[in-house]
């Protein structure tokens, strides 16, 4: 008897063993669909007297594709041609000038809705960033009276 109790015991241990950890692919979460968007930007918007040797830095909320936000990225003026983009873990990028920036501008970043995140979802909207080098942000308005 205790011989029988012994390999029920047995045989009872070997198939909990046997069926606790099964072989297979993990379940996943549900589909990544939130577009990327920036949390933080320095300097920050509509910043007055920033130093002509600034770098810029865009946190997103995902980590990017590095190609998708570069070719997506517009600055007016034009700073020059030697312009380098610095990524760390593809969701912070740092751009550096070759040349310092000019005094009493106002610049305008865009960073388009074309940036998409490793999941290929874009941004919902385009980012805007505009700061000035100088006391003054310039903001593209005309006003006065037109005599005619």
């Amino acid at each position: 008897m205790k011989r029988f109790i012994s390999i029920i015991i047995f045989l009872l241990l070997l198939i909990l063993i046997l069926t606790c950890a099964n072989q297979g692919f993990p379940p996943g979460g549900p589909e990544d669909k939130r577009p990327p968007r920036i949390l933080y930007t320095f300097p920050p918007k509509d910043t007055t007297n920033v130093p002509l040797d600034t770098k810029l830095t865009f946190l997103f909320s995902e980590a990017v594709s590095p190609s998708s936000c570069e070719e997506a990225l517009f600055i007016t003026p034009f700073p020059g041609e030697d312009i380098k983009y610095k990524w760390k873990r593809d969701k912070e990028l740092t751009i550096s000038f070759g040349d310092s920036l000019l005094r009493d501008r106002t610049y305008v970043v865009t960073i388009g809705a074309g940036t998409k995140d490793r999941r290929n979802n874009p941004m919902q909207n385009s980012f805007t960033l505009a700061f000035s080098t100088g006391d003054v942000l310039d903001k593209a308005k005309i006003s006065g009276l037109v005599y005619g």
